[in-house]
């Protein structure tokens, strides 16, 4: 009866956060949610987690982060909301086990939308055995998407409906410093894709350029908080560049929030 009850605050928790992002949203010792609806309460111990669902808090530089655990230590749920209730991060992690209880495969959804998903073997070592990752697919906004494995340097991208439609070999360049200057996408001895990153001179990114076809298609630019150098680094500005010559640039501040 406990484990149901349990599981039922965790279910009303994971529906309830959806809500947070719609109303004031605040965060003290005895309570997850004030605002317009019920307050769920929780019983805090002193590791700052709740004794009923197992939710983890921390506060940090105005952020609030909840962490939710699975009955076998991995972490499933991270949220992170604004002291104004906005909700900044939503991820989830659906894991599956092999039956010596090794993680087997996991799938991360971000704000409901699956962006990355995992596949892991295990492999005898001369240490014994080993959990290794098998494969990486990472999910596009138009429903493609592209599959590798961390020993190879073939990338295989998929339609939407699983149709193999392109084989890349994958290159990169470092520089002098061991940072990598340039990634590239080849299919033949065509150029499908190119990455370049830029540094400063304490090897902290500057800027990122995106290339399609030889056409530059996006940047990504940094900023620190402070002129000093020393604060958080985070992208304020995407210039995106359509074929037509136009340029659209987009700012955020150091949430990734889209400042309009």
């Amino acid at each position: 009866m406990i484990k149901w009850m349990a599981a039922v605050l965790c279910a009303l928790l994971f529906f309830m956060c959806a809500a947070c992002a719609e109303q004031a949203w605040q965060f003290d010792a005895d309570c997850h949610w004030q605002g317009e609806q019920n307050p769920a309460a929780h019983v805090w111990n002193d590791e700052k987690t709740c004794d009923i669902c197992r939710v983890q808090v921390e506060w940090f530089d105005g952020l609030t982060d909840l962490y939710l655990y699975n009955d076998r230590g991995d972490l499933c749920i991270t949220r992170s909301f604004l002291a104004d209730g906005r909700c900044i991060d939503d991820t989830r992690r659906e894991i599956t086990y092999d039956d010596a209880g090794w993680m087997a495969a996991e799938s991360v959804y971000e704000f409901g939308v699956l962006r990355r998903s995992f596949t892991y073997a295990m492999v005898e070592t001369e240490w014994g055995p080993e959990q290794r990752t098998r494969t990486i697919t990472e999910y596009r906004e138009d429903g493609t998407y592209r599959v590798r494995t961390p020993d190879s340097d073939v990338i295989l991208q998929f339609a939407a409906d699983g149709t193999l439609t392109g084989e890349y070999d994958e290159f990169t360049a470092y520089d002098e410093y061991g940072y990598p200057v340039a990634i590239e996408l080849w299919d033949g001895q065509v150029l499908v894709e190119k990455v370049c990153l830029e540094y400063d001179g304490n090897g902290y990114p500057v800027a990122e350029r995106y290339y399609e076809q030889g056409r530059l298609v996006k940047e990504c630019l940094y900023t620190r908080l402070d002129e000093s150098g020393m604060g958080d680094l985070y992208v304020d500005r995407v210039l995106t560049y359509a074929s037509d010559g136009t340029v659209t640039t987009t700012c955020y501040d150091r949430y990734g929030l889209e400042i309009e």
